[in-house]
């Protein structure tokens, strides 16, 4: 969801509405805005990863180490965003099932290999702040935000 574009085609309503604007060019108007770009890919695997490093650290009182291993897991599903947005009919239905099966066994396995070592990390609060960008209030959040400074 681009909440930019969403104001956008909410603005062009009540001009058309209101007499303002005619079908013609609030047509022409809705092409432009639709070919608007949305976040581009790199925005996801830039933000995905720290969010969740943040919300370790501030939203779960993670360590550093939690907040380091949850940027790496952030990463993972930055990718599987990506992947959902170029493939919405293969990927897109199955980005957050898929996102917390992955995150969950890679934080079990990562935790697996830091116990043999005598460490302790804190797996449930990596995997809550990997996957607490997947909560749809989050996500309109965001949006709203992006949307307030265009």
């Amino acid at each position: 969801m681009h909440m930019g574009k969403l104001s956008m085609v909410n603005d062009l309503c009540h001009e058309l509405l209101n007499g303002r604007k005619t079908i013609e060019e609030s047509i022409e108007d809705l092409t432009r805005i639709k070919a608007k770009p949305s976040l581009n890919k790199w925005t996801f695997l830039i933000l995905y990863p720290a969010i969740s490093m943040v919300l370790c650290l501030i939203g779960f009182n993670g360590t550093w180490i939690d907040a380091t291993l949850s940027f790496v897991i952030g990463i993972v599903v930055g990718i599987f965003q990506v992947l959902a947005i170029n493939f919405p009919i293969t990927f897109g239905y199955l980005f957050e099932f898929l996102s917390a099966l992955v995150v969950t066994v890679l934080t079990n396995f990562i935790f697996k290999i830091f116990a043999n070592y005598g460490m302790c990390i804190q797996s449930q609060k990596i995997v809550l702040s990997a996957l607490s960008i997947l909560l749809p209030v989050i996500k309109v959040t965001i949006d709203f935000r992006g949307s307030l400074s265009h």
